[in-house]
């Protein structure tokens, strides 16, 4: 079993619950990776409180498909953007789509991820995970943040982290061209390995762009970090059909051995952290740990000279292939 799961379950499986005052009328909200899981789960959650949200999709028939269940299951209306997390030029598609509609939104929550068992290249030639996890989803909160400065209201944007950054073994990690080295097929190591690096790497993107939607001592967005813990999401239909004995070791993993909350249940983590206040901007929200014991398990990952030093690199590496491909990432991170 791994550390995150023993850290977890040892203490009893936690989770959050939604205050029975809890209300999000006349706000508007975006969900990113929002066709099932928790994406789908926590969409339901905030327009049961009262929210307008607007889900994205990889295609017009996921898409299509999820807001038929969410608005069976709610009888509230929901709208749907196409995203594509694979390219680059799929996030700033989505962005200029919605910058040319003048839509608004309270709430932006970036859940869309992948975890791949095995190693698979992204269209722009990085690993799968990395791509979607680290490098599109830093891009997406970048511009997002640009834009959400840019208007008078304070909002809030939530990145769905993972415990299981703090898995990693720093000393495996080279001190340069970090982004390469775990994009190369020989340094895969498992599923399990190559999502706590993603995830690990997204903290440090995560942490560097509090700074910049607080710059000038103005918090906005109200930035954080969220992971509800261990659930039970669609998270092993990136096994090939191929591989079902595969699938049935991820399905039995998630669901069984770890006895994870159900989606509706994790997805409440999602909802109540969007109430966050101004000094909470940049904190790593969780509901099974104490602020003592994850302080114990990720200061190795962030506060040790070698963790700083990895921090910084990964940084300024993400910022240069971001930059490249948008040129507007330089104006953001001056």
């Amino acid at each position: 079993m791994s550390t995150f799961a023993r850290n977890i379950l040892g203490g009893g499986l936690k989770s959050d619950t939604l205050p029975a005052d809890l209300s999000f009328e006349g706000e508007t909200v975006l969900i990113t990776g929002a066709t099932s899981g928790l994406g789908l789960e926590a969409t339901v959650h905030y327009l049961q409180h009262g929210a307008s949200v607007t889900i994205t999709a990889r295609t017009a028939a996921k898409g299509e498909q999820a807001k038929l269940d969410i608005e069976s299951r709610t009888g509230k209306l929901v709208d749907v953007m196409i995203l594509d997390m694979d390219t680059f030029e799929g996030v700033k598609t989505f962005v200029n789509t919605f910058k040319k509609e003048n839509r608004h939104f309270d709430i932006i929550l970036l859940n869309c991820g992948v975890q791949e068992f095995v190693w698979k290249p992204s269209p722009e030639g990085w690993f799968a995970n990395i791509q979607v996890n680290v490098l599109s989803t830093t891009l997406l909160g970048l511009l997002l943040i640009q834009w959400m400065r840019s208007k008078p209201e304070q909002s809030h944007l939530l990145f769905v982290g993972s415990g299981s950054h703090w898995e990693n073994d720093l000393s495996k990690w080279p001190r340069k061209d970090i982004i390469t080295f775990w994009s190369k097929e020989e340094n895969f190591m498992s599923g399990r390995d190559a999502y706590g690096i993603s995830k690990l790497m997204l903290h440090y993107c995560v942490n560097a762009m509090d700074k910049i939607a607080s710059a000038g001592g103005k918090i906005s967005p109200i930035v954080n970090t969220v992971c509800p813990g261990i659930v039970q999401t669609g998270i092993a239909r990136s096994f090939g059909g191929g591989v079902w004995g595969m699938q049935c070791v991820a399905k039995a993993y998630m669901a069984l051995a770890l006895k994870a909350v159900p989606a509706d249940v994790g997805a409440r983590s999602l909802v109540v952290a969007a109430k966050t206040t101004p000094e909470q901007h940049g904190t790593f929200r969780r509901p099974y740990l104490t602020d003592d014991e994850y302080e114990k398990v990720s200061a190795p990952f962030f506060k040790t000279e070698e963790a700083k030093e990895i921090q910084a690199e990964v940084w300024k590496e993400v910022v240069e292939i971001l930059a490249a491909a948008d040129p507007e990432v330089s104006k953001i991170v001056l």
